[in-house]
C-alpha cells in the first residue's frame, strides 16, 4: 500500500512508516515497512505511534467527555452527579462513578466538526461589503474589492483544502485564520499571492506585507490548490501538493474557529477581485473543540461577590453561543441539568449546554493582582521597524528589540552550540517576536519584575524524562513536601527536573534524568506506603478521549490496562489514532478548561458610620448616556430637577433579584413626572435582559452598561447598588448589596428630596 496507508512510529529522531502489531503482553510491537516479524522498539527514547486511517473516515464522538485533574479526558454518558461523585457510563473504563473533586469539567456533545463541501453551508455569511457583490454558489466564490466571507466553525476540522486563482493573473488572497466567529479580531492572516509567474505566500505581520515571504515559480494565470491541516500548535501549509510553511499560533492569536477570506492588497498593489473553488474540511480523530468564551465574560464569572464568599459558585455552564451561567449543579438527567443560580432553581435544557466547568474556590490568603509592569506593558507594543536579519544569534535579535524599545531588560543564559537564525523583525508584538526568537533558539521567556528572563524551554533537553508515579493520596502534604522528601532521601533535584504532586489522584509527576529516576522508583517502592503502580502508555482516542494507563496487554484488538481510580480498561484498537510512552501536550480544550478559579471582588472601605463609602456623595452625578433595552437612549443631563434612582444590577445576581421587586414597588408609589427608577444592567446581552424581565414579569426601564463604564463612573464595587440623584445634579444617597429594609430606606430618601430636606446618606 501507498505510505499514506501505513501507521507511522515518531521517536525524537525519526519517523518510520508500518503497522501497529499485538504481542499479548504490555509492550509496543512494531512491523516495519518490508519487515517479516514484529519488533520492540527501544524503551529508552518517547515513541509516539499514530494509525492511519481512511479519508472517508467518519468519527463519531462520545455523547460525554469528563476532563480531569490529570489529564485524563474519560469518554461515556453523563448519568447523574451529587457534591461528591458524578455517575456515568463508559466502553472503556470498568469505574461507575469519578469523585468531583478531580474533574476539571464535562464535554457535552463528543468531539470533531462537520465534514463541509463547498459554500452552501448556511454557516457562510459575507462579513464585509455589499452581499450583493459576492458571487457565491455551491462550488465557489467571487470575493469583489471591499468584500469578505467567513464561516464561524470551519477550523474546528482537521484540514481544509480549496482552490483560489485571480481573473487577472494577478491578486492576493487574505485568510482569517483562527477568529472569533467572523470577527477578525486577534486572527492569524495569511497572505497568498499570484504575481503573474510567481506563487507568494507568508504571515501577514503590517497589511500587505509578509513575516518571512516566500515565492515559487507558477504558470501564469493558473490557479492553486491549497491544503491545510490544523494542529492544536499551528497550521502546516501546503501549495500545490508540496509543505510550504509550518506557521505556529500563538494563543493570542487563537480566538476562535472561525475563517475569513477576502481579496487583499499585497506590498501596495492595487486589491483585485480573487476566486476561491472546491473548499471542502475534513475532520479527523480525537478533535475536540469548545466555544470560545471572551475574556470579560469569563472574568466576571468568576468573581464572587463579597456576600457570596461564604457560600461561592460551584459550577459554570457553557452554553454553545459562548454565554456561561454560573452557581450550581444540583442534578443532572438525560433531558436537563437542575441548577441553582443564585436564589433560582432553574430546569436547564441538555441540548442547550456545552460544556459544565468545575469552579476552584478562590485562595483567600492569595496576594491581590498586581499592576501590570512595564515589561509586560512592552510585550504588547508592535514593532516599527522591519528588518531581515540573516545567520543572526541571540544577542543580535535581542538588540534589535532594545533599539525600539530601550525599556526592554533582558536576563540571558549560557547557550553551548547556539546556533544562527533567518529571521524578520517588524510588524509583529515583542510577546509575538519573542516566541519567534525563542523557538528558534529553544527557550521560553517570563517576566520577573521590569525583567524578561529567558530560560532553557522545557522540551530542549533530550535527556529529561517524565514519569507518573501513582502513590497513596496521604504519601505527601503537598507538592513542596514531595521535593523536600525527595531530596532528604538522595535524589538529585537539578535545575531543570520538576515534581508534581497531586493528592487527589495520587499521582507524582517527576521529570528528570533517567538515573534520577531509578533512584525515585527504588525509593517510592519503600518509602511512603509505596508505589501503586505507574502509567506505561498514554492512549488518544477517536472520540476525544485519552487516558493514561498501565498497560497489561497490546492484543490484537484491544488494549487492556488498570488504573487506580478508573479500575479496569479496555480499549478496542479501532478507537485508538495516538499511542504515546509519554505524557501528551493539553489539547485547546483541555486549556481552556482547567484555569477556572475563583476571585474574590475587593472588600469596600466602610466610614466610620457603618455605611457604604462613596466619594460620590455630595458632589455632581457622574454625566451618561446609555443605550435604552426598548430602544432609544437615556442621558442623565436632561433629567435635571427630578430624582433619579439608579439600580446596578444583573440577571445572575441572586440579591439583585430579591431586592428589586420591593424597589420597583416603593418607587412607583411616587409621581412619574418627580421620581424616575432606572435599572442599570452589567454587561449582559439585551436578549438575555428582555427574556428576564419578561419571566419575572417587572415592569422596569433599563439602560446597558455593556463595558461597566458607568459603574466604574460610580464606584461600583458589588451588587446591587442603588444611587439616588436629587433635583440638583447631586448625587444625594447610595447603598450596596440587599437588606430587607432597603426599598423602605430608598423610598425614605426620596421623600426626603422632594420635600426639600437632605436625606441620610446611607
Amino acid at each position: 500500500p501507498p505510505l499514506a496507508e501505513w501507521d507511522t512510529l515518531v521517536t525524537p529522531k525519526f519517523t518510520l512508516h508500518g503497522k501497529l502489531a499485538g504481542g499479548g503482553d504490555g509492550r509496543l510491537r512494531w512491523l516495519p515497512v518490508g519487515g517479516v516479524r514484529p519488533i520492540l522498539p527501544s524503551q529508552t527514547d518517547t515513541i509516539e505511534i499514530r494509525r492511519s486511517f481512511s479519508p472517508t473516515a467518519e468519527f463519531v464522538g462520545a455523547p460525554a467527555l469528563f476532563y480531569t485533574h490529570t489529564g485524563d479526558i474519560i469518554p461515556g454518558n453523563l448519568r447523574d452527579l451529587d457534591r461528591t461523585a458524578v455517575e456515568i457510563e463508559s466502553s472503556v473504563v470498568e469505574a461507575k462513578t469519578l469523585p468531583v473533586d478531580g474533574l476539571d469539567a464535562i464535554q457535552l456533545g463528543g468531539a470533531g466538526g462537520r465534514n463541509l463541501r463547498g459554500f452552501s453551508d448556511s454557516g457562510w455569511k459575507v462579513v464585509k461589503g455589499p452581499a450583493d457583490a459576492v458571487r457565491k454558489d455551491a462550488g465557489s466564490l467571487l470575493l469583489q474589492v471591499g468584500n469578505s466571507v467567513g464561516h464561524p466553525s470551519v477550523l474546528h476540522s482537521n484540514e481544509i483544502k480549496f482552490i483560489f486563482g485571480s481573473e487577472s493573473g494577478y491578486g492576493a488572497l487574505r485568510v482569517r485564520l483562527f477568529c472569533a466567529g467572523t470577527d477578525p479580531g486577534e486572527s492569524t492572516n495569511l497572505l497568498l499571492g499570484c504575481m503573474g509567474n510567481r506563487l507568494s505566500w507568508g504571515i501577514e505581520q503590517v497589511e500587505g506585507q509578509f513575516d518571512n515571504q516566500q515565492q515559487l515559480p507558477m504558470e501564469p494565470g493558473a490557479s492553486v490548490t491549497v491544503r491545510m491541516v490544523i494542529a492544536d500548535s499551528g497550521v502546516d501549509l501546503y501549495l500545490n501538493g508540496v509543505l510550504a510553511r509550518n506557521a505556529a499560533v500563538t494563543p493570542v492569536k487563537r480566538a476562535g474557529a472561525g475563517l475569513v477570506f477576502e481579496a487583499a492588497s499585497m506590498w501596495g498593489n492595487p486589491v483585485q477581485p480573487m476566486i476561491v473553488r472546491d473548499f471542502s474540511t475534513m475532520s479527523g480523530p480525537g478533535r475536540a473543540w469548545l466555544p470560545e468564551v471572551s475574556a470579560a465574560a469569563k472574568m466576571e464569572a468568576l468573581t464572587v461577590p463579597r456576600f457570596r464568599k461564604d457560600d461561592p459558585p460551584r459550577h459554570a455552564l457553557l452554553a454553545s453561543n459562548g454565554d456561561l451561567l454560573r452557581g450550581e449543579i444540583e442534578a443532572a438527567t438525560a433531558t436537563h441539568f437542575g441548577f441553582r443560580s443564585g436564589l433560582e432553581n432553574l430546569r436547564v435544557p441538555r441540548d442547550r449546554v456545552r460544556a459544565a466547568i468545575w469552579l476552584k474556590k478562590p485562595d483567600p490568603t492569595a496576594p491581590p493582582p498586581q499592576p501590570p509592569t512595564i515589561a509586560s506593558k512592552l510585550l504588547e507594543s508592535k514593532l516599527t521597524r522591519r528588518v531581515r536579519y540573516s545567520s543572526a544569534g541571540l544577542g543580535i535579535l535581542l538588540n534589535a528589540l532594545q533599539r525600539e524599545f530601550s525599556a526592554l531588560r533582558f536576563v540571558v543564559p549560557e547557550l553551548a552550540n547556539a546556533p544562527r537564525v533567518t529571521m524578520q523583525l517588524g510588524g509583529q508584538t515583542v510577546s509575538a517576536a519573542l516566541d519567534e526568537i525563542c523557538r528558534a533558539f529553544g527557550l521560553r521567556y517570563r517576566v520577573q519584575d521590569e525583567t524578561i528572563v529567558l530560560e532553557v524551554g522545557p522540551g530542549t533537553a533530550s535527556d529529561l524524562v517524565e514519569k507518573v508515579y501513582w502513590l497513596k493520596p496521604s504519601a505527601f502534604a503537598s507538592a513542596d513536601a514531595a521535593k523536600d522528601a525527595l531530596a532528604s532521601t538522595g535524589v538529585t533535584l537539578s535545575k531543570p527536573s520538576a515534581v508534581k504532586w497531586n493528592a487527589k489522584s495520587g499521582q507524582l509527576s517527576f521529570t528528570g534524568l533517567a538515573t534520577e529516576h531509578e533512584k525515585v522508583a527504588a525509593i517510592l517502592a519503600t518509602h511512603f506506603g509505596g508505589v501503586l503502580g505507574s502509567q506505561s502508555h498514554w492512549l488518544l482516542l477517536t472520540n476525544g478521549g485519552r487516558l493514561g494507563l498501565a498497560v497489561e496487554k497490546f492484543g490484537d484488538d484491544a488494549v487492556t490496562g488498570s488504573h487506580p481510580i478508573y479500575g479496569r480498561c479496555r480499549i478496542p484498537i479501532a478507537e485508538i489514532h495516538t499511542i504515546r510512552t509519554s505524557p501528551p501536550e493539553p489539547t485547546p480544550a483541555m486549556k481552556s478548561l482547567a484555569d477556572w478559579h475563583l476571585l474574590f471582588a475587593p472588600e469596600p472601605v466602610l466610614p466610620e458610620s457603618g455605611g457604604e463609602s462613596s466619594a460620590a456623595l455630595g458632589k455632581p452625578a457622574k454625566p451618561f448616556k446609555l443605550a435604552m433595552l426598548e430602544g432609544g437612549e437615556f442621558e442623565l443631563a436632561q433629567w435635571n430637577g427630578k430624582v433619579i434612582v439608579l439600580d446596578f444590577w444583573a440577571t445572575w445576581c441572586g440579591p439583585c433579584i430579591k431586592s428589586l421587586p420591593a424597589l420597583i414597588e416603593s418607587i412607583a408609589a411616587f409621581p412619574a413626572d418627580r421620581v424616575t427608577l432606572l435599572g442599570v444592567n452589567q454587561s449582559e446581552p439585551a436578549e438575555q435582559v428582555k427574556r428576564f424581565l419578561e419571566t419575572h414579569g417587572w415592569k422596569l426601564p433599563v439602560a446597558l452598561d455593556a463595558g461597566q463604564k458607568v459603574a466604574r463612573q460610580y464606584g461600583v464595587e458589588g451588587i446591587p447598588h442603588t444611587v439616588i440623584v436629587g433635583p440638583d445634579g447631586n448625587v444625594a444617597w447610595v447603598k450596596t448589596g440587599f437588606s430587607p429594609d432597603g426599598a423602605t430606606e430608598a423610598a425614605e430618601a426620596v421623600k426626603k428630596l422632594l420635600s426639600g430636606a437632605a436625606p441620610v446618606p446611607q
